[in-house]
C-alpha cells in the first residue's frame, strides 16, 4: 500500500469530550444522548442549521410513530 507523509502541524483543541459525535440527525442525536445518560462527555457537530437531518431539514415525512424512547424525545423537542 502506498502511503504518504504529511508534514506535523499544530490543531487547537476547542473541547475535550469523551464521545464526539459527527452528524446531529436522530442517530446522531440518540448516540449523544445515550452517551451522556451513562455519564459521557458528549457532543454533537452538526454541518446544518438544526439538528433532526432530513425530518427537520430534508422536508421528509416520518411514516413511523415512537411509543417511547430517546426517539421520543427527539420528536417531541424537534416539534417546538
Amino acid at each position: 500500500m502506498k502511503t504518504i507523509l504529511e508534514k506535523p502541524r499544530e490543531i487547537p483543541v476547542y473541547k475535550e469530550v469523551d464521545v464526539l459525535v459527527a452528524g446531529g440527525g436522530y442517530a446522531g442525536f440518540a448516540a449523544a444522548m445515550a452517551a451522556a445518560r451513562n455519564g459521557a462527555k458528549a457532543m454533537i457537530i452538526e454541518q446544518q442549521s438544526a439538528l433532526g437531518g432530513l425530518v427537520t431539514l430534508g422536508y421528509v415525512a416520518l411514516t413511523f410513530s415512537y411509543v417511547e424512547g430517546i426517539g421520543l424525545e427527539l420528536f417531541a423537542n424537534l416539534k417546538k
